[in-house]
């Protein structure tokens, strides 16, 4: 008897415990894009698609930047500037290291996966930020930022494997093409390859982009607070309530709201925990529920989504929507910079 009674609590605790739910009232529609000038709204409407580089939290610190100084803020800029903080800080390369399995071999790969928060807050205290015209970022050109981040990599085994022997990259047809296309190396190879052989790739690359923005797209910054929230359990519902509250404080005054979350649920292929980031733009009231537009940096395709979890998706804006259940249960923070009252 005693054993039923114990099992019919446990099946009513689980059936009451309360979903995510932000009220009617509390999802009046906006998108961040009204607020915005015309060379703002176009960034933002406009797909962004990082390829295979592990940079989305380097794209979404640059979304939160944008709308904090108003111009759009260059991703590979923020990217190479965190992973250089990343590889002179001890304590941060440690941490790294269990998330970058690079970190702990031999060879070397510049430095993938990251944190909101933290680039935003490694990029604050340089001198000035790069807009995204002065280092734009195209995957789909084959002379875009990640071909010639991959030919660095090349270029430093290439390096490594003739270490101590006789290199002359001048008389390499490969390198001289390179040379061609490639804004990251200058006209002297053999200049960047001793560069490369006695600097990690994050370090040339971070130091590589600083010099090479071009004065007229340097943006002064301030450094801010950033603040992340860390999602709560849904079983929660004040920690629900607070955490939904602050979302919708800043995309209401106008900001974007950075998540870090699993992806996995939301693939139509779904391989397992997939960490990522992307970026909340808006909000609407829609089939009885609360939903959230994200923004994300996968480019156009909506075929890798699971339609079963988001709501819709706009390849014109490479966007999609998530439910406030939905958003909830595959969060693990959200990230954006502060603004005193």
């Amino acid at each position: 008897m005693k054993r039923k009674i114990v099992l019919s609590l446990m099946v009513t605790l689980y059936v009451s415990t309360p979903e995510a739910r932000v009220t009617q009232e509390q999802c009046s529609s906006l998108d961040i894009r009204d607020q915005m000038e015309p060379e703002m709204r176009a960034h933002f409407s406009t797909p962004r698609n990082q390829g295979s580089v592990g940079w989305c939290y380097g794209f979404v610190a640059a979304d939160l930047l944008s709308v904090d100084l108003g111009v759009p803020i260059s991703s590979t800029f923020v990217s190479a500037t965190y992973n250089q903080g990343v590889r002179r800080n001890p304590i941060t390369r440690a941490i790294m290291s269990v998330i970058r399995p690079q970190e702990g071999q031999t060879g070397s790969n510049v430095g993938e996966g990251g944190f909101i928060r933290q680039a935003i807050l490694q990029n604050m205290r340089q001198d000035f930020i790069c807009q995204e015209d002065g280092l734009p970022f195209d995957s789909n050109n084959e002379s875009g930022t990640l071909s010639h981040i991959r030919f660095l990599e090349d270029l430093e085994i290439f390096l490594e494997d003739r270490r101590g022997g006789e290199v002359n990259l001048n008389d390499c047809a490969a390198f001289a093409y390179q040379r061609e296309i490639n804004p990251f190396i200058g006209e002297n190879l053999q200049l960047l390859a001793n560069q490369l052989t006695n600097h990690h790739i994050d370090e040339y690359l971070a130091n590589l982009v600083h010099n090479a923005c071009p004065a007229s797209q340097r943006v002064p910054v301030v450094e801010k607070r950033v603040l992340k929230r860390r999602a709560p359990s849904q079983g929660n519902a004040r920690a629900v309530d607070n955490w939904f509250n602050d979302l919708g404080n800043v995309l209401e005054r106008g900001g974007a709201v950075g998540f870090e979350y699993d992806s996995g649920p939301i693939l139509l292929k779904n391989g397992g925990i997939a960490p990522h980031a992307s970026v909340i733009t808006g909000r609407r009231w829609s089939e009885g529920k609360c939903q959230f537009k994200v923004r994300n940096s996968w480019g156009e395709d909506c075929s890798v989504y699971d339609p079963s979890v988001i709501e819709s998706c706009n390849e014109g804006e490479g966007s999609f929507w998530l439910s406030d259940d939905e958003l909830l249960e595959i969060s693990t923070n959200i990230s954006f910079i502060h603004h005193e009252e």
